[in-house]
């Protein structure tokens, strides 16, 4: 039966380098540039994951993470330079009082965007050929065809001013079973208002992203443009990609819904779901 046995709640992992952000710059721009604003590419080692959170700092501030397992620096696979970052989600990886499962990192202030930033970003990722993109859905479990997605790889949060955030992001990026994704978030509803498929998913590779935004509540003024392994899949897409009266910041890992792996979760027939 579909989504039956124990090997469904294997843990999900992704290894991933996220290579550097900056402004303006083209395609084929390298590391070295003096333009680039920050690097987050795991090369200081375990050090790395936590407590750059100044202004000018390279690598990241925080970690929402319950076990030291959920996130690790490794030295194979590597897409470039040392070292790379292991991550891994399991069913009750819940971080304080936020939704769902999650095994996530944000960075420094240089991370966060006000409206009207224009930026360049490059990173890659690489999904093991064990990698499960989707799930049974745990509300419509008598429907095979339901489908809970296993989650997003890098997503732009919104700041709620002081506020306790509600609601989903405006941007995702992931993965499911056979593509590459991103999910534009209507805010009224917190589901995707444009889901768009942008290059087939090949496991055990690295795919080398590069995205050039313009963040901006406004219809007519923010878009997105993305290149996977150096081919155009998202031309000049515009359209509203923050909130009003708020900013984004940078969140990467994997997150999903926390429903995903639960023991007591029973098909109509009485199986469990997870095994």
């Amino acid at each position: 039966m579909l989504g039956s046995g124990p090997s469904m709640e294997n843990s999900r992992k992704l290894i991933l380098v996220l290579a550097f952000l900056v402004p303006g710059l083209p395609v084929a721009a390298q590391q070295t540039d003096p333009d680039v604003i920050w690097k987050g590419d795991f090369e200081a080692g375990a050090s790395s994951l936590s407590g750059h959170c100044s202004a000018g700092d390279d690598q990241w501030c925080s970690i929402e993470t319950t076990r030291p397992q959920q996130i690790q620096v490794v030295a194979d696979p590597v897409a470039q330079g040392r070292y790379a970052a292991r991550f891994e989600v399991k069913y009750g990886d819940v971080f304080s009082y936020y939704s769902d499962s999650r095994s996530l990192m944000s960075g420094p202030s240089a991370l966060w965007e006000n409206e009207g930033n224009e930026r360049w970003y490059r990173w890659q990722a690489l999904w093991p050929q064990e990698w499960v993109g989707s799930f049974p859905k745990w509300d419509e479990l008598s429907n095979p065809s339901a489908r809970s997605s296993a989650g997003s790889l890098v997503e732009w949060h919104h700041d709620a001013n002081g506020a306790v955030e509600h609601g989903s992001a405006p941007l995702y990026i992931g993965a499911g079973d056979s593509d590459i994704w991103l999910c534009l978030v209507d805010q009224a509803t917190s589901s995707c208002r444009e889901n768009i498929s942008l290059a087939p998913l090949q496991r055990s590779h690295w795919h080398d992203f590069i995205m050039h935004a313009k963040w901006s509540s406004q219809p007519g003024v923010g878009f997105l443009e993305l290149w996977i392994d150096g081919v155009n899949v998202l031309p000049k897409h515009v359209a509203p990609n923050m909130y009003p009266g708020m900013r984004n910041y940078l969140e990467v890992g994997l997150y999903r819904n926390g429903h995903i792996g639960d023991p007591n979760l029973l098909y109509p027939n009485g199986q469990h779901v997870y095994g």
